[in-house]
């Protein structure tokens, strides 16, 4: 919001014939670029790794235009990978909610349990604030991902009052069921992985698990083709360099290489009508997360990767 409304001030001033509805429109689009660069630059190399994010072709170009975009290809989002595939965050969301000063030294942090649907930490300037806690974020260990959620979205999300929350999990199971989401092992097949055969962590069974997830597996479903896809996938031990295994590594990348081909609005197409000039695109390619954190807030000094932590032990 606050770059939107800086860019904004910008094109006010130097198009001064433009109305407003003109300088909102002009604003989302350039925000938009930026976006999508952020996403595909930063983010997807965060969670996929190099490796998966090379492979489906996600990078965009340093500078230019790269149009690949085809008509036949449906951008629109894939059931397995809205309710399946990019719940992997969920894994990553932690206990708390921390705030750190100007140093990046925490200050304070609280139960994240006790702040669904409260914006007081957002209010509160002086203990934690938008700045306090983005300078907590930037400064936490990269998450990894796993087969565990924290106990605060397991038992207690959305809890009101002891007793009453959710389990996230369970939540995630149902909804791949309410929309009628095949197996784990269909999504391997569609994948072009090895499905299993049986629940040995080896080569007739789960071959992307450790014995322990395997063994827990076992102990839920009847038969490998039992398995729902959401706790399938995130059980697979990720790819080096990632933050997912397999399954949901193919789901994701897929997914992301049709938002890139099958959207002519895609930031990189040389599509004049609706586009971006070449000048506009590589500004556009300059900008980082990072970048847009120390224009919009009082953080000057930041890790180059706003996504990858700058502590040792990674």
């Amino acid at each position: 919001m606050r770059e939107h409304n800086r860019i904004a001030d910008i094109l006010h001033k130097i198009n001064l014939h433009w109305n407003g509805e003109r300088i909102y429109k002009e604003t989302r689009k350039l925000l938009t670029g930026i976006y999508q660069h952020i996403v595909f630059t930063e983010f997807l190399p965060a969670l996929l790794g190099d490796e998966l994010t090379s492979q489906f072709g996600l990078l965009p170009k340093p500078v230019g235009f790269n149009t690949l975009y085809n008509d036949n290809v449906d951008a629109g989002t894939r059931n397995a990978f809205g309710a399946a595939a990019f719940r992997i965050g969920h894994t990553f969301i932690g206990s708390l909610i921390g705030s750190s000063d100007m140093n990046f030294n925490e200050m304070h942090n609280i139960p994240l349990e006790n702040e669904f649907f409260n914006p007081r930490t957002i209010y509160d300037r002086k203990n934690f604030g938008v700045e306090g806690i983005l300078r907590w974020m930037l400064n936490q260990f990269q998450s990894q991902s796993d087969r565990f959620l924290t106990p605060t979205v397991r038992n207690r999300l959305f809890q009101t009052r002891p007793g009453n929350g959710f389990d996230l999990g369970a939540l995630n199971i149902q909804r791949g069921r309410d929309h009628g989401l095949p197996s784990y092992n269909s999504f391997r097949r569609h994948c072009g992985l090895q499905p299993a055969w049986t629940f040995i962590a080896g080569p007739t069974g789960l071959v992307d698990h450790d014995k322990g997830a395997a063994l827990s597996l076992q102990k839920i479903y009847k038969h490998p083709d039992d398995i729902d896809l959401f706790p399938g996938g995130l059980s697979e031990t990720p790819h080096k360099g990632s933050l997912v295994g397999p399954t949901f590594g193919c789901l994701i990348g897929l997914q992301f290489l049709m938002y890139k081909t099958g959207d002519r609005f895609y930031y990189e197409n040389k599509f004049p009508q609706t586009g971006f000039t070449s000048e506009q695109l590589n500004i556009i390619k300059q900008q980082s997360l990072s970048s847009l954190l120390c224009r919009n807030t009082d953080i000057h000094s930041v890790q180059p990767k706003a996504f990858v932590s700058p502590l040792p032990g990674l």
